[in-house]
């Protein structure tokens, strides 16, 4: 269950679960809900993240566009209702795949860091990840596949977890917002979130730009979302003694890790020591 091979069974399990709701699983509502100005409703609030990406793509006409990490493809429907374009979307869960497929999304069960999948793509003009490059543990090889499947001024756009500036990418080094050294109940919940949610490719912004700097995508803008989220401090206290228990189980299954890395991820929101952002790199 442990490492890059948990992500699948993570997500094979919890994913029915996140999509219990008829609604939400025609929808494939599985991202954040954010508040932004103007939403007015929880599915607003559920496609924000997709009109984000879809204002991307309409100020850039790609002819081919690639979902890294698609879930079951709610992200592409969405997208297809506003702009026509050949849609591409891989998830390593078969059980993403197999939902897609009920709605008449054709997604594919690939790895991101399979370079027999890329080397037979070709060219795309926008590449997205909502809520998954956290889960990839080698951004450096992600960012050698990616090379081989686009071409100068390609974009690459990811909306995710990272920890804010002035925070290392480990927990032993981990500093908050204004260079301060963490306290280690913070370091405990990073590795928390870490290792169940197994989010082994979680870093600082400032560490994810770099990488894609090296590798040839150059970060030319950068938004903060937290700010659109909504916060519900008493009850992650709650759910915190809830985790502390749930933690003393010796092989937590799925649905207990979502629960006790879910937990983990807003109590570090909540102290500033990460942030949910949307950063937009070109490929030079």
């Amino acid at each position: 269950m442990r490492g890059h091979g948990g992500v699948a069974a993570y997500y094979d399990h919890n994913t029915s679960r996140f999509l219990r709701k008829p609604k939400d699983r025609e929808r494939g509502a599985i991202h954040r809900m954010l508040y932004a100005p103007g939403v007015r409703s929880r599915a607003d609030a559920l496609e924000y993240v997709n009109s984000l990406v879809l204002n991307q793509i309409l100020n850039r006409r790609p002819q081919r566009v690639l979902d890294l990490g698609c879930g079951v493809g709610g992200t592409i429907r969405y997208l297809q209702r506003f702009y026509a374009a050949d849609y591409s979307g891989i998830t390593i869960s078969e059980t993403q795949v197999k939902i897609g497929g009920e709605f008449g999304t054709r997604l594919e069960h690939a790895d991101f860091l399979d370079p027999g999948w890329y080397s037979r793509q070709e060219p795309f003009q926008c590449i997205f990840a909502i809520e998954s490059i956290q889960h990839n543990p080698d951004h450096q090889r992600l960012l050698e596949n990616l090379r081989m499947i686009t071409e100068t001024g390609a974009c690459f756009l990811v909306i995710d977890d990272f920890l804010r500036p002035g925070a290392a990418s480990t927990p032993s080094a981990m500093r908050g917002p204004a260079g301060r050294r963490t306290s280690t109940g913070s370091e405990r919940l990073l590795e928390r979130f870490r290792k169940n949610w197994h989010a082994a490719g979680i870093a600082s912004v400032r560490d994810f730009a770099a990488v894609c700097g090296d590798g040839g995508f150059e970060l030319v803008e950068e938004t903060d979302l937290s700010g659109y989220m909504r916060s519900a401090p008493v009850l992650n206290r709650m759910l915190f003694l809830l985790s502390s228990l749930l933690q003393l189980h010796p092989s937590p299954p799925p649905w207990m890790e979502n629960i006790i890395g879910g937990n983990a991820l807003m109590l570090l929101q909540e102290r500033g020591i990460s942030g949910y952002y949307m950063l937009l790199f070109r490929r030079r």
